[in-house]
């Protein structure tokens, strides 16, 4: 038992070993990109994971009882509490001796410490523009030593500082409370918030304050706490547990306000492992909404480069002829080479199967050797001349048939093949010209009598061995010539696929900024109402919902399959109390999208004039 609680403490250790680089590592990056706030709060769970406490956050509506409750768990009154907005930002208290309040403040641009009397914080908590945080520690006896709590501003607030000042506390928090008037608990706000903690991952309980109200002669307690469960469950919501309260009458019978303290000692307990839950989600968190700030910072430079870059239909064309742009700006570097490397290829397949020497041309060439050869003459009166004459019939005709042989064999397909690339490459009008020109004049060349005369060995014996080595060498010679001739029409083909490339580049320099510049911005998620629901997350809130009338467009559009399964709702860290409702299979009326019901399918009010007080 000792090994396995010893392997399990270890394996937590590296856990949040790894957290803390991980933090640490974030924090260096938003650093580095300007994002000191961002930066700060990944610092703040670098130390979190150190110093292994476990912060218990309380959030609620404004008067729904949060601060009275935390007074009450530290059995005194510390924090103000009353029926307008009291806490303004966020208060942390801590249970330990000496009792003490460090109070953090923004005087003049300049960040200031102040240290008061815990037992007077009325002012500090309700000013959040100047004091940033509240710091208590005192001896409570409703928590433990290891236990934080974080008082928060209301949700509902319209002040961006007092959402910022809620988003913190979620941030640094193991475990939510959620605090609400039992007048108001199916209110669609609440719901939302939900929401927004499941998205988070953090832990989240439910506790209905001012149970008080209830009247059991209008409505059974029982009946009342199963709408609340199915009100939430409609949403896909199964919160950790739920809890009922009355901080008026702490002598009422359904007050479970020494259940509230049992659960802070169990969750204490588990402290490690909440914080290492904790900290993981908030890391996500941070990065999602450094992402998203990103985006939202990038839009003024989006829309100007739209602008600029023109309407929408005639972007796609320009970034389609970017593409094009791309594409022959890498051929400028490598694609001249390349295509000389396949022309130089397939210029050496051609003069390979060309065969020059066929049976009847070795024929003509052993006649042309045998009038070669020393003591050949013809005729008995003036031999000499009609020897020269023989010599010369012989010779024009190898010269006539080997030329017909090389231009059947190698130069008409040469030629083909340079004309093909040539036209690949778009080269036209006065250039082409030129460059037919150029590429007559390269394989014009053929072997002439002198030359042929010239690869005669005089030393040679002749007869049948000698014409076959002389034929093979004389072959190797012509088309090694007609190689270097086919080299300069290979060279112009590549110059010609280079200047067409220059010619793009030049003709869509103007547009290419604009459009480069888009699409070197991230993505842009979605269209406004999007746009709007990112700004929203970034600040705290919770998303809104769909009208019935939209939800109901929406279902039209692309309806249900009713046999689907309902999504499971994210699972609460591990090792937490026993308390949260026991998981069922989704009913087919609950087999709905993640969104959470519509306006229209919410609980019905239709209930009888006595029970619409609590359902107001």
């Amino acid at each position: 038992m000792a090994q396995g609680e010893t392997a399990t403490m270890s394996s937590g250790q590296e856990e949040a070993e790894r957290l803390g680089y991980s933090a640490e590592r974030l924090a260096v990056l938003l650093a580095e990109q300007g994002e000191k706030e961002l930066a700060g709060r990944a610092r703040q769970l670098e130390e979190k994971l150190e110093a292994g406490r476990l912060s218990a956050a309380f959030c609620g509506h404004f008067s729904a009882g949060k601060s009275t409750l935390v007074n009450a768990l530290c059995g005194v009154r510390l924090l103000p509490s009353s029926p307008i907005p009291t806490s303004a930002n966020v208060v942390t208290i801590a249970s330990g001796e000496p009792a003490r309040a460090v109070i953090h403040a923004v005087v003049d641009g300049e960040e200031r410490t102040i240290e008061a009397d815990p037992l007077r914080l009325e002012d500090y908590c309700k000013n959040g523009e100047v004091f940033r945080s509240v710091e208590l520690t005192y001896p409570a006896s409703g928590f433990g030593r290891q236990t934080t709590l974080l008082d928060t501003p209301g949700i509902d607030s319209t002040d961006d500082a007092h959402r910022m000042a809620t988003e913190s506390a979620l941030h640094l928090a193991d475990v939510v409370f959620y605090v609400m008037d039992y007048n108001h608990v199916q209110s669609e706000i609440n719901f939302e918030f939900a929401k927004g903690l499941k998205d988070w991952g953090k832990p989240l309980y439910l506790i209905v304050n001012q149970i008080d109200k209830h009247r059991e002669e209008e409505l059974p307690f029982a009946e009342y706490k199963r709408s609340v469960e199915e009100a939430f469950r409609s949403w896909h919501l199964e919160p950790a547990g739920t809890l009922y309260l009355s901080l008026r009458e702490p002598e009422h019978p359904q007050s479970q306000f020494e259940e509230l303290k049992k659960l802070l000692g169990e969750l204490e307990g588990l402290r490690s492992e909440l914080a290492v839950g904790s900290v993981h989600a908030s890391l996500r968190h941070l990065a999602r909404s450094w992402l998203k700030h990103r985006l939202e910072a990038e839009e003024p430079q989006r829309e100007r480069l739209e602008l600029e870059a023109g309407p929408e239909e005639e972007r796609a064309g320009l970034q389609a002829a970017m593409r094009e742009l791309e594409q022959a700006a890498g051929g400028a570097e490598s694609g001249p080479q390349a295509l000389e490397a396949s022309l130089q290829a397939e210029i050496g397949k051609i003069l390979d199967n060309a065969n020059l020497m066929p049976a009847a041309t070795r024929d003509i060439a052993a006649s042309f050797l045998e009038s070669r050869k020393p003591g050949f003459k013809t005729g008995l009166l003036f031999a000499a001349s009609k020897t020269a004459a023989e010599q010369e019939r012989r010779a024009a005709a190898f010269e006539e048939e080997l030329g017909r042989q090389v231009q059947a064999e190698a130069a008409w397909h040469l030629a083909d093949l340079l004309r093909k690339a040539a036209d690949r490459e778009g080269l036209q009008g006065p250039e082409r010209q030129s460059w037919e020109s150029g590429l007559e004049a390269a394989l014009a060349w053929r072997p002439d009598a002198a030359w042929l005369a010239e690869r005669v060995s005089s030393g040679a014996v002749f007869g049948g061995e000698y014409t076959i080595v002389y034929c093979r060498d004389a072959a190797a010679q012509i088309k090694a010539q007609l190689k270097r001739g086919a080299s300069w029409g290979r060279r112009a083909a590549a110059a010609a696929r280079y200047a067409a490339a220059a010619a793009a580049r030049r003709r869509l320099a103007r547009p290419r900024r604009p459009i480069r510049a888009l699409a070197g911005l991230p993505p842009r998620r979605g269209g406004r109402a999007q746009r709007a629901r990112a700004r929203r997350c970034c600040a705290g809130e919770p998303a809104r919902r769909r009208s019935a009338p939209q939800a109901r467009r929406r279902s039209r559009q692309r309806p249900e399959r009713t046999g689907s399964p309902s999504p499971r709702p994210r699972e609460a860290a591990p090792g937490l109390p026993a308390g949260a409702p026991p998981r069922r299979p989704a009913k087919p009326h609950e087999a709905r999208a993640a969104r959470g019901p519509p306006r229209a399918c919410a609980p019905r009010r239709s209930c009888s004039r006595r029970s619409r007080r609590w359902r107001a």
